[in-house]
């Protein structure tokens, strides 16, 4: 099927009567997933890795968003699957109104300096919502998979201070911030709710939220299903690595699990826990208001 030849091509290649040419290998290395290496090395302390392309304009980050879209739908096909997502930074598909658009127009922003993206202003940004519907789009496909979330009381820390950025620069204006703020708070108490529930938004896909402020979280995201696990490692903003080898991916599985014997669940019924957790997150946004509205 992959090398698109008859039975009896396929039957001599097989037992070497006719050698795989380098387009044949190619394809079989892309559609199985290994390297020569994978075939003529005994090294154990290697491993093959994907590297999504970096994100230097409004093309890319909608590439961003459709790849992510993806790898997400083809681990919802399995009837077991799940995401742990070690959140360093508020989560990307937790977004509302104009907070949404805002996370993307920070997103490229912050890139600017190291791809050159044209700054303008946030009332300028996507006016035809291509962005806006793509990321819809991936949160809407992140709430058909089982969610097990670890925070801190910094994983919204990041989001505060570009709001507060870009406002004092001159790229927001007073009331869009302040629109901002206010869609921003919208969706942490979304998240809360999702901790009272225990489910994600209105599926029956399971919801499960952490405390830890013990260990660095660091945006890594491992996808679990039952013929397939990969593992989600940043390295910059919006850039991840991709792995799927086997060891690698059972060795953080049993590293978030043991992450979670040291944090503290928000979900369900530990209603004290929770309450202070948000209500901590809700004093910070709510100072951030203040200082915007003074100007």
């Amino acid at each position: 099927h992959v090398l698109e030849v008859n039975y009896d091509a396929a039957y001599r290649r097989i037992t070497g009567k006719t050698t795989l040419g380098l387009n044949e290998v190619l394809k079989l290395m892309e559609a199985f997933n290994f390297t020569i290496d994978d075939v003529f090395s005994d090294k154990k302390d290697f491993i093959r890795v994907t590297k999504a392309e970096g994100v230097n304009s409004v093309d890319k980050l909608g590439d961003y968003f459709s790849i992510a879209t993806s790898e997400l739908k083809s681990i919802s096909q399995f009837q077991k699957s799940d995401i742990f997502y070690s959140a360093k930074d508020l989560p990307v598909y937790y977004s509302k109104g104009t907070f949404r658009k805002f996370k993307m127009y920070s997103f490229l922003n912050v890139l600017a300096d190291q791809f050159n993206f044209k700054k303008v202003s946030f009332d300028n940004f996507d006016k035809d919502e291509v962005l806006v519907s793509k990321l819809k789009r991936l949160e809407e496909v992140y709430e058909t998979v089982s969610t097990i979330e670890i925070w801190c009381n910094d994983t919204i820390t990041s989001t505060i201070n570009q709001i507060l950025y870009f406002f004092k620069i001159g790229l927001l204006e007073q009331e869009a911030a302040l629109l901002i703020v206010k869609d921003f708070k919208e969706t942490v108490k979304r998240v809360e709710n999702q901790c009272i529930t225990g489910k994600r938004g209105d599926n029956d896909k399971t919801f499960k939220l952490y405390n830890n402020e013990l260990l660095n979280l660091n945006n890594t995201i491992f996808m679990r299903g039952e013929k397939e696990q990969k593992l989600f490692v940043p390295y910059t903003t919006l850039s991840y690595i991709k792995i799927s080898d086997e060891e690698t991916c059972e060795e953080v599985d049993r590293y978030f699990k043991k992450q979670l014997q040291f944090s503290k669940q928000l979900t369900g019924d530990s209603e004290v826990e929770r309450t202070i957790f948000f209500n901590a997150l809700y004093k910070r946004i709510d100072k951030l208001g203040h200082i915007i509205q003074l100007g």
